[in-house]
């Protein structure tokens, strides 16, 4: 069985890119950074694969150097775990966390989004039974749709 946590508060609103770039990272409990690597990047946020994730809410210290980028330009960004998952089941992937950024600049945002403008986007996989509700609603609206026909054939069977 999995282990997946989420924060309720936020949901993946911006494209994602596939990336393999190596991060240092400081947690609140450690204050020396470990070597972690994001598989996927925004500007708005990483997915960080670690085999002991943290959970939602904690916050951390990433910098990454996305390649080609001068020495100089690393990028230092305090984040909020949004999400982890532990890995435990073969369809979840590598253990590790999806990370919101909370303070980057204006400058590095746009630096990093033309970074990852060439680079292919990893769209959002649907939310486990999220084709099911949606067929569901789709079914029970037409269902609902189908009696309101069918009432108004018969009423007017009745009265005409």
């Amino acid at each position: 069985m999995s282990t997946l946590f989420h924060s309720s508060s936020t949901s993946r609103r911006f494209i994602r890119h596939r990336v393999d770039l190596p991060c240092d990272l400081i947690t609140q409990h450690d204050d020396e950074p470990q070597l972690t690597w994001a598989t996927d990047l925004s500007w708005r946020g990483a997915w960080v694969e670690m085999d002991q994730p943290l959970r939602p809410g904690d916050e951390v210290v990433l910098s990454f150097r996305p390649t080609l980028w001068s020495r100089d330009r690393e990028i230092t960004v305090f984040a909020e775990v949004s999400r982890a998952c532990m890995g435990r089941r073969a369809s979840d992937g590598r253990a590790g966390m999806g990370l919101r950024f909370l303070d980057l600049a204006a400058h590095e945002a746009i630096a990093l989004q033309s970074w990852l403008a060439p680079r292919p986007a990893r769209l959002p996989r649907p939310r486990p039974g999220a084709h099911r509700r949606a067929v569901e609603r789709g079914i029970g609206k037409c269902l609902h749709s189908i009696g309101t026909f069918a009432g108004a054939v018969a009423w007017g069977w009745a009265h005409g």
